[in-house]
């Protein structure tokens, strides 16, 4: 998915938060967006998600800005920093989400081929979702949105609050099996994606970016 922002601009009650940006996010490219809190990451993915509009400007996704905003948001997931689990076991959040977008449902062994690479520790399909720790709930919520197939992966500050593990272990799933989705990764941690050269790390400020 290429992502092209077109004079994009965010204030509220004339707060400028960011102004005019312009930046295109190469289809199937990997980014990493750092800056001072209160610059607007979180913001400019959820306005590149459609969850919301921004005061001005456009984005283009291949081409074109989004008409059918269900699709759009099915093939450009936003992961945020505390992830929605439904009351469930943990094969229904897997599949709820599926079977909402009509699409096939993987068999109970390939859901635990799938698990086994975010939990090496073991999780039972049949488990309560929400009696997991933090940690494997947002990995639970990248195997979700993994699931979908989308076109773009929107991680919003998701290692923010983890242990070390499940933040490598996210990570490292990312990197090793989204590599046909455009990532944009927002995160404070210095040490995110730190050895992967593939990731175009930027700084974002009101201004823009600027290459890190």
């Amino acid at each position: 998915m290429k992502i092209e922002l077109r004079d994009l601009s965010f204030a509220p009650q004339g707060k400028v938060v960011f102004s005019q940006l312009n930046y295109t996010f190469t289809s199937n490219g990997n980014y990493l967006i750092q800056g001072s809190s209160g610059c607007g990451k979180s913001s400019l993915l959820t306005f590149i998600s459609s969850l919301r509009q921004a005061s001005s400007g456009q984005i283009i996704i291949d081409g074109q800005e989004p008409v059918n905003f269900c699709e759009h948001r099915k093939n450009c997931q936003w992961l945020r920093q505390t992830p929605y689990i439904y009351d469930k076991t943990v094969r229904e959040n897997l599949s709820l989400s599926l079977a909402y977008h009509q699409l096939a449902i993987p068999s109970d062994d390939e859901l635990k081929k799938h698990l086994q690479y975010l939990f090496p520790e073991g999780l039972d399909l049949e488990e309560r979702a929400m009696e997991l720790s933090g940690g494997q709930k947002h990995r639970l919520a990248l195997l979700r949105s993994y699931l979908l197939k989308p076109k773009a992966l929107l991680c919003d500050e998701i290692s923010a609050g983890l242990d070390e593990k499940s933040r490598q272990l996210s990570e490292d799933f990312i990197f090793n099996y989204c590599s046909e989705m455009t990532v944009i990764f927002v995160s404070h941690i210095q040490e995110s994606f730190e050895s992967r050269e593939s990731f175009t790390r930027l700084l974002m400020s009101k201004e823009g970016f600027e290459p890190l």
